[in-house]
């Protein structure tokens, strides 16, 4: 059997000249290329892709026009010892794969394949004879239809922040090379410019940074600020810190070539705080926190808070997205990691910041709350109303007013009707609880559309509150509360809520996105407010 036309012997020497060494895999991809072209029409246009990095791509590359670098040759790796060629146009073609199943008659091409003894205790000589012999005896060939639009997009060419080279991705950021996912990272000498001095010898001296004294279960505090003179008597103290050496001013890198964390962490700060932020310009201890300057929800830039964090030598930690805060609580904090942070790393990260603010707080905007009860058993007395006093607290904590609290039967057209009252009083958020789920009495839902509602979202990744649904009645946002708040303190409400009284949109997918920490860690309510 030829290979491509050529005599086997030709083909072999062809081999050694590419691959610079006669490998089994090679000799094998021979016969496996021969083979798909003899099933496949002579008159086609072909790409190929390789399932191993291991001597096919070569062997396809010497007898195929096919190359890696012209694009026309993938190696999708699946760890198979496969080839598919398929026509680049129609997407069909065929698969030649070493079969197992074939390889008993030709024990020395088995223990290869199947890797049964390292390579120095195979018989080469007899292994290469074996594969000559056999020649396609060793392989399947099977019809497939490639479906292209499965490969992975190219994607688009973004200036990495941290290396400032061109790359091709899905997204801007840092490429792979920085993002430590190639096995090289580039030769760093200790470059800080730093030189300790003894801590037997700093009486007199400068502190350069805060020196922080923990004591275990206790304090945690600067016991040094920066540009404190030390003192004799601050000696004992350094020690008893464990500190036999320090940095004192005079010895810092030049400020041409890098940057104190506290100038760092002030000028991250200034670019990360947004409307409803506010931070002290003081660092301490090289960081600086924020705070919520008013009532609201937090919101964070997530995508570009992970960018930021991807530079080396700086960090931001922040409490989740869209999480209520109040006036005065502290929701994140931001410093340089090394005392002298190189400018190059400074600037590749303040880059990310360019862009606008990393988080802000979003107040709320809607004051006057509605409150509609749904249930027969609860318009009729036979059970108490527990919703009106959960939520009387909501309302009190939020700073609401509540334009009224009407209870009504599980009747379609007298929910719809109470529900647009409500709105024409003044409701701008409506709150409506029970008759949400599949039962056949529960017509809350359907009651709801009937008032005019839109925008409808109906479920949640979130246990408790599955059932929750979320809408809007002209300018007026509803949300439905399950039963299943009566009894766990903690529901899909809790999450939802507090971003419909900042007024702030909710598409299907900000919804799926609570699926991450939706799992909540509810407990039985012990009472009713």
């Amino acid at each position: 059997m030829k290979i491509r036309g050529m005599a086997i012997d030709d083909y072999l020497a062809k081999v050694k000249q590419f691959h610079g060494h006669l490998a089994p895999g090679m000799v094998c991809g021979g016969f496996m290329v021969e083979l798909a072209y003899r099933n496949l029409p002579e008159e086609g246009f072909y790409d190929v892709i390789a399932e191993t990095r291991a001597c096919l791509p070569d062997a396809i590359q010497i007898l195929t026009p096919c190359t890696i670098g012209n694009g026309w040759l993938q190696i999708i790796d699946t760890g198979r010892f496969a080839l598919m060629f398929y026509d680049k146009y129609t997407g069909q073609g065929v698969r030649v794969a070493m079969d197992p199943s074939r390889l008993k008659n030709w024990p020395e091409a088995h223990t290869w394949a199947m890797k049964l003894k390292p390579k120095k205790e195979q018989d080469k000589k007899r292994l290469f004879e074996e594969i000559i012999e056999a020649g396609p005896k060793l392989y399947k060939v099977e019809r497939i239809q490639v479906d292209r639009d499965k490969f992975p997009k190219k994607g688009k060419i973004f200036i990495c922040d941290s290396c400032r080279e061109s790359y091709r991705g899905s997204e801007a950021g840092r490429c792979e090379a920085c993002q430590g996912k190639v096995p090289f990272s580039q030769a760093r000498e200790n470059s800080s410019g730093l030189t300790p001095i003894s801590v037997d010898n700093a009486s007199g001296k400068t502190a350069l940074h805060d020196m922080t004294r923990i004591q275990a279960c206790v304090s945690k505090g600067p016991a040094l600020n920066k540009g404190d003179t030390i003192k004799p008597g601050d000696i004992n103290l350094l020690k008893s810190m464990g500190k036999e050496h320090i940095y004192v001013e005079g010895d810092g890198p030049s400020d041409k070539t890098h940057i104190h964390e506290n100038d760092a962490a002030l000028a991250f700060a200034k670019a990360m705080k947004g409307d409803g932020i506010s931070f002290d310009p003081s660092p301490h201890e090289g960081k600086i926190d924020f705070t919520a300057d008013r009532d609201g929800v937090l919101c964070i830039d997530t995508q570009r808070l992970i960018r930021f964090n991807r530079h080396q030598g700086v960090m931001c930690a922040t409490k989740h997205s869209f999480i209520p805060v109040t006036k005065k609580m502290t929701v994140a904090g931001t410093r340089a990691i090394p005392l002298y942070l190189p400018k190059t790393l400074f600037e590749s990260a303040m880059k990310v910041l360019e862009d606008g603010p990393l988080l802000w707080v979003e107040p709320y905007r809607l004051k006057h709350m509605g409150i509609l009860v749904t249930g027969t058993e609860v318009a009729q007395g036979l059970v108490q109303d527990g919703f009106t006093p959960i939520l009387d607290n909501c309302a009190r904590h939020f700073k609401l007013q509540v334009v009224d609290r009407v209870i009504v039967p599980d009747d379609r057209n007298k929910i719809a009707c109470a529900a647009q009252d409500l709105i024409t009083r003044g409701a701008e958020v409506l709150v409506v609880t029970g008759g949400l789920s599949v039962d056949p009495d529960d017509v809350t839902r359907a009651a709801l559309l009937d008032a005019g509602m839109v925008n409808e979202i109906y479920g949640s990744p979130v246990l408790p509150g599955a059932m929750t649904l979320i809408g809007q009645i002209g300018t007026c946002r509803v949300i439905g509360v399950p039963a299943g708040a009566l009894y766990f303190n903690r529901t899909a409400f809790d999450l939802i809520f507090p971003r419909l009284l900042a007024d702030m949109p909710l598409t299907q997918a900000d919804v799926a996105l609570l699926a991450e920490g939706g799992f909540l860690d509810s407990q039985r309510r012990e009472k009713l407010p």
